[in-house]
């Protein structure tokens, strides 16, 4: 389970998922209601490349409409 909330949103929204096959990947699956009885549904992925790199995208999309990707962070370990 992962929880999200940030700076330029007023609630937050959870996510659930597994890990792939080869450990490496993990798949989440969540959403939230918005303003106006809309509700986003979200889909986040996050990527173990190295024991030092971590990259996690996010993708959205609204009922009816195409999931878009909304973000991706690289996580680098300092030395």
């Amino acid at each position: 389970m992962s929880t999200w909330i940030d700076s330029m949103g007023t609630g937050m929204f959870f996510m659930e998922g597994t890990s792939g096959p080869d450990g490496k990947t993990i798949t989440l699956k969540g959403g939230h209601g918005e303003p106006g009885g809309v509700h986003m549904t979200h889909r986040g992925i996050r990527k173990l490349v190295d024991s030092n790199t971590q990259i996690f995208e996010m993708y959205g999309a609204h009922k009816g409409e195409k999931e878009m990707k909304g973000m991706e962070i690289i996580y680098t370990r300092k030395e």
